[in-house]
């Protein structure tokens, strides 16, 4: 269980860093575009309070074993054009310390890696290959694309198939069905997800109005979403 006195929010679809961090080319997907701005600026916001006067903050919300939505890693439910699988999470060796480690005793032997290893678990994401689970912001909560916080190398880059370092990824819908049926594309396309954009502009303020309910992001932040919903090309 997490402490009362400590909050983890995972903020899901976005990669480590939002500025792209390897020259285009070297990762084989496009670059993860998400703008997580909004809760950077809410969680400040909340821990100020948090220190200032008591205001708790909200609660808790990332992927966990006991709900489900942290899982092992699977392969897409279906095919994704443009989408290049890793050969697998990063090992997590374990290591024998000594004796005197656990009673907080660093000696002079050399760890020993042992023969197991620890388990590795990721979100779990639904049929277009979003996360379900954490902080979903509008480009997950009503997406037009499949968005990771990962990516992984281009063959032309060397390392076909390796993590492309702090970069995340951005593979877009197709706009109509017979634009993704050419393509054998699994996912919904934007006309069969979404009546019109106006409709799609009116889900993404739904979802900007609940975060902003919930305290993951300031209320002038629902403007700022909404008005850039309303440029999404259709």
């Amino acid at each position: 269980m997490v402490p009362t006195n400590v909050r983890i929010y995972h903020f899901a679809g976005t990669q480590h860093v939002e500025v792209q961090t390897t020259p285009k080319g070297v990762c084989a997907m496009p670059f993860n575009t998400v703008d997580y701005r909004p809760l950077l600026r809410a969680t400040l916001v909340a821990l100020d309070r948090w220190v200032k006067n008591g205001t708790p903050p909200p609660p808790s919300r990332h992927p966990r074993i006991d709900d489900g939505t942290l899982v092992a890693m699977t392969a897409p439910a279906v095919i994704i054009p443009g989408f290049a699988p890793v050969k697998g999470p990063n090992p997590r060796p374990r290591f024998d310390y000594g004796p005197d480690f656990a009673k907080g005793i660093i000696g002079n032997v050399l760890p020993v890696a042992l023969a197991d290893q620890y388990g590795v678990l990721v979100p779990k994401v639904d049929r277009d290959g979003n996360e379900t689970n954490g902080i979903l912001l509008r480009d997950i909560a009503v997406p037009t694309a499949t968005v990771m916080g990962w990516s992984v190398r281009s063959a032309s880059a060397g390392g076909a198939g390796e993590l492309c370092y702090l970069d995340g990824s951005y593979l877009p819908f197709a706009k109509t069905k017979a634009e993704r049926e050419a393509t054998h594309d699994g996912r919904l396309s934007l006309e069969e997800r979404y009546k019109s954009p106006a409709d799609y502009t009116a889900k993404v303020r739904a979802a900007a109005d609940s975060l902003a309910r919930d305290g993951y992001i300031l209320p002038e932040d629902i403007e700022r979403m909404s008005a850039k919903a309303v440029a999404v090309a259709w």
